[in-house]
């Protein structure tokens, strides 16, 4: 029990946690972390405060090693899936890169065949004119 006038410390982490979740997208933004992350993160920050403040209300040291531990295994995953983006990011511009280069070789070949053509068009007539 809290005193009166005072909220409890799970109260206010919940508070945090909720006025975190409603500024993600200003956070994603901020950081340029993607959408998936967030709401990993997000949703860690709320199972261990919810779990956290369980356990300091009921005393149960068991409890709050296992929200950590699922805290943790929420920032290893979200971590993990940022690594997946970062990957994504760097094969889309890989693909970027080699989509740019096949234009350049066909509009070469496109070149090359119209000034093959344009000397083959100038034979046939030059050949017509002496005929």
């Amino acid at each position: 029990m809290s005193a009166p006038g005072r909220i409890p410390l799970a109260l206010r982490l919940l508070g945090r946690v909720g006025l975190f979740q409603l500024r993600q997208a200003e956070w994603a933004d901020s950081t340029g972390h993607s959408a998936v992350v967030i709401r990993v993160i997000a949703g860690a920050m709320l199972a261990l405060t919810v779990t956290t403040g369980c356990a300091s209300c009921s005393g149960s040291a068991e409890q709050a090693r296992l929200a950590t531990l699922k805290a943790e295994q929420a920032e290893l995953k979200a971590e993990q899936a940022e690594t997946a983006a970062n990957r994504a990011r760097a094969a889309a511009q890989q693909a970027q890169i080699a989509a740019d280069r096949a234009q350049k070789a066909v509009e070469d070949a496109t070149r090359e065949i119209n000034r093959v053509a344009e000397h083959l068009d100038r034979m046939n007539h030059t050949a017509g004119d002496s005929d």
